[in-house]
């Protein structure tokens, strides 16, 4: 009995020596494939490669920037603006030109040498987003989407809730028109549009940190709808932005 029951241990022994091998095994291979399949690195220590690559980036958004092209009602920006990427929230031109600002607000604090190209580049942006492409769902969706029963079905349960999919309105539709005040030509002063103001304004204060200018602190004129125009100036923008915050508990849509 007591020879039975050293080889029974010896057994179970091995079996679990084995199944750590075969697991270390299993691992050691799992790792080499991901090494295998990963892309390579700019190393840490090649600021010259972070460098010609920030370069390259800065040429092509001064390009862009400063590359005339027509935003109005009557015109199209020009092709090299996304449209695409991100639908249906931000798949806008002007989220082209906010999200490209970003970097601009580091790269003044670091190479301040550069600061009039940053701030040319921010200037130009800025002229774009307050005019009607800026703000063309605002000033074209009105009322529920026409299309909202053929939405992708993709979208079912994961953008809009399942149990709605097909007479929901999907994220990204600015509906103007359906609230108690009908229409409302102005996004800045609509009850709605929350994401095209606040990015307004965090742009535009950007643009005036990095150049240093007055230029937005004036009297500027955002693009309503039926062609109409309305004035704003920074502060009143980031004021009424407050304004609107305040006085809903839940915030503003």
């Amino acid at each position: 009995m007591a020879e039975a029951g050293k080889m029974y241990k010896a057994r179970v022994m091995m079996k679990k020596k084995y199944k750590h091998e075969k697991d270390q095994n299993q691992a050691a291979a799992t790792a080499t494939a991901v090494t295998a399949a990963a892309p390579p690195r700019v190393a840490a220590a090649d600021p010259d490669a972070a460098a010609l690559r920030i370069r390259g980036w800065l040429k092509h958004l001064w390009k862009k920037a400063t590359t005339e092209d027509d935003w109005s009602e009557k015109g199209n920006p020009h092709p090299w603006w996304d449209k695409y990427s991100g639908p249906p929230m931000s798949s806008f031109q002007r989220f082209d030109l906010h999200e490209a600002s970003y970097p601009l607000g580091l790269l003044a604090e670091k190479t301040p040498a550069w600061r009039e190209v940053y701030a040319n580049i921010l200037d130009k942006l800025t002229e774009r987003y307050i005019t009607f492409w800026g703000a063309v769902d605002w000033l074209t969706q009105f009322g529920d989407d026409p299309n909202r029963g053929a939405y992708p079905k993709a979208w079912k349960g994961t953008v809009i809730p399942q149990e709605f999919f097909g007479v929901y309105n999907t994220p990204g539709w600015t509906a103007n028109g359906i609230g108690a005040k009908g229409v409302e030509a102005d996004p800045i002063r609509a009850e709605g549009m929350l994401f095209f103001k606040g990015f307004l304004l965090l742009l535009m204060s950007m643009t005036t940190r990095v150049g240093g200018a007055d230029r937005w602190k004036e009297k500027w004129q955002m693009a309503g709808v039926g062609g109409t125009k309305h004035d704003w100036t920074l502060a009143n923008l980031a004021r009424h932005l407050s304004e609107q915050w305040s006085e809903r508990e839940c915030g503003l849509h």
